[in-house]
């Protein structure tokens, strides 16, 4: 049961996040991989364990994955956002 109650390992977002920091092209499919990986473990968790709003934590990370895929969304969908091509295409 102890491995249902803890979120993916933060050495993955900190992964993520540092490819973001150096403006890698993989930045977004990381930022993509770890939003759906928290918001897939939340569902999980609450699918085997139940609801806990005492601490909110499940509500909590809930909400910063969907931040976060919404962002990795966004943020690979925008032509003018550096992406996997590995460069920048503004708009005219």
């Amino acid at each position: 049961m102890a491995l249902v109650t803890r979120p993916p390992p933060a050495h993955d977002c900190s992964h993520a996040a540092r490819l973001a920091g150096l403006r890698h092209p993989l930045a977004p499919t990381a930022a993509f991989v770890v939003g759906t990986a928290l918001v897939t473990w939340v569902a999980v968790e609450i699918a085997i364990i139940g609801y806990s709003n005492e601490p909110p934590l499940q509500a909590i990370y809930l909400v910063l994955g969907v931040a976060i895929l919404l962002g990795a969304i966004r943020w690979l969908s925008d032509p003018g956002l550096p992406g996997l091509h590995g460069h920048t295409v503004t708009r005219a």
